[in-house]
């Protein structure tokens, strides 16, 4: 091995090893070292290609370990202090599930192309699973201040939701209420819900009659990055192909934004709940996970601003991705006033409730709360369609607008 690249090597297993003592941030190189090494002329990707011996990896998988559990303790005491943990995506874990494979395939440098020290599968994993542990804190934080905020907000809210007007047909009301300057629309929906993906279609249409000239762009979770949707693909071959084809005849180009990571590692991981009950979730869908896939979805939406600058983009995702309100909110940084953001959810869904926390037992029942917003207040808001007249008011709810659709809507649709 080069004298050089193992130098650099066993420089990252000390700063890792040093980490452990800091274990409420993420791992990252101290600027003193990022001076050093680059006056030294060394890359941080030459130890990328270099082989560790065995020694060398057994050191660096033990410092791993180390912070994986160390963050996992961590994690579980904020969990244990939550006072409203259904609003609180904190997730403590050391492991995946043992129905997933036992490490990620991906390779690291595309999920931390800053971390060079990652060498092998077993790294990433762990590294991954301390990260969204440590991201415990920054969610409890973003809880606590949205919770905040609402309690301040609350009677304004209320005020402006009583003055709210409840539309027969709520697309054509939404498409009418949507500025005209905003050039970037957030379309956030519960998954599951096909009632959601007819309103959107109708919504696609009702945008191009209203900007006939203007070019369009939808982009999607629901595609894999930069795929493209045109005539040649089969809507059956798709659960989303009516939308796609809805697109397609409104002269609307429909482009993926999910990363290939997500299709290529489907694992999941093993958490507690406050109660000790285990269940597992797709990594995809952790706070780590989120991170990573707003990211990249971030990067596709900058690169195709570039080419389209005077383009609408109407962007599809869960709700959780595009709220004001989320911890890593697509939404929030953009310009609040080309910025727009549409949360829609089912009337009322089937959802389950633990009929025992002792012994984890759940019976299902029907309920009309659905995002973290009627978490947060109780429910106390039971308008179908909500919206607030001024933007303080959207980025304390997390929205715009949230519409509750029901099958009578889709009825009402053409």
């Amino acid at each position: 091995m080069d004298i050089r690249a193992k130098k650099i090597i066993l420089l990252g297993v000390a700063v890792l090893l040093a980490g452990v003592a800091q274990a409420q941030r993420p791992f990252r190189l101290p600027a003193s070292v990022l001076r050093e090494m680059a006056r030294r002329n060394v890359s941080l990707e030459a130890p990328a290609a270099a082989v560790l011996s065995s020694a060398e990896q057994a050191a660096q998988n033990q410092a791993l370990q180390k912070n994986l559990l160390l963050s996992y303790k961590q994690a579980q005491e904020i969990q244990q202090s939550l006072q409203t943990p259904f609003m609180c995506q904190i997730q403590p874990t050391k492991k995946l599930s043992v129905s997933s494979p036992a490490f990620f395939k991906t390779p690291a440098i595309q999920l931390y192309p800053s971390v060079p020290y990652l060498q092998t599968p077993k790294q990433l994993t762990q590294y991954f699973l301390t990260q969204n542990n440590l991201l415990a804190e920054k969610e409890q934080q973003r809880m606590s201040g949205s919770l905040n905020s609402l309690v301040q907000q609350a009677p304004l809210l209320k005020e402006q939701a009583a003055l709210a007007k409840q539309p027969k047909n709520k697309i054509e009301w939404l498409a009418s209420y949507i500025p005209s300057q905003v050039n970037t629309l957030f379309v956030g929906e519960m998954h599951g819900f096909p009632e959601i993906q007819q309103a959107l279609s109708r919504l696609l249409e009702l945008l191009r009659a209203q900007r006939p000239n203007q070019t369009i762009l939808l982009f999607s979770e629901f595609l894999y990055e930069d795929f493209i949707w045109t005539p040649y693909h089969d809507p059956a071959s798709h659960p989303f192909g009516k939308v796609w084809k809805t697109a397609l005849d409104q002269r609307i180009i429909s482009v993926g934004l999910e990363p290939s990571f997500v299709k290529d590692d489907p694992l999941f991981f093993e958490y507690k709940d406050k109660e000790g009950n285990i269940y597992s979730s797709s990594v995809w869908s952790s706070l780590e996970g989120m991170r990573l896939r707003n990211e990249r979805y971030n990067q596709v939406l900058q690169r195709y601003r570039q080419i389209y600058p005077e383009a609408l983009f109407v962007v599809y995702t869960g709700a959780n991705h595009s709220q004001y309100t989320s911890l890593f909110s697509l939404s929030k940084p953009l310009p609040a006033d080309k910025t727009f953001v549409v949360s829609l959810y089912p009337s009322k869904r089937l959802a389950k409730m633990p009929a025992n926390f002792l012994i984890g037992r759940r019976r299902p029942f029907f309920t009309s709360i659905m995002g973290e917003f009627d978490w947060a207040t109780g429910g106390t808001f039971p308008q179908q369609v909500l919206y607030w007249q001024d933007k303080t008011s959207a980025h304390t709810a997390g929205f715009d607008v949230q519409l509750k659709l029901s099958t009578e809507d889709s009825q009402l649709l053409p």
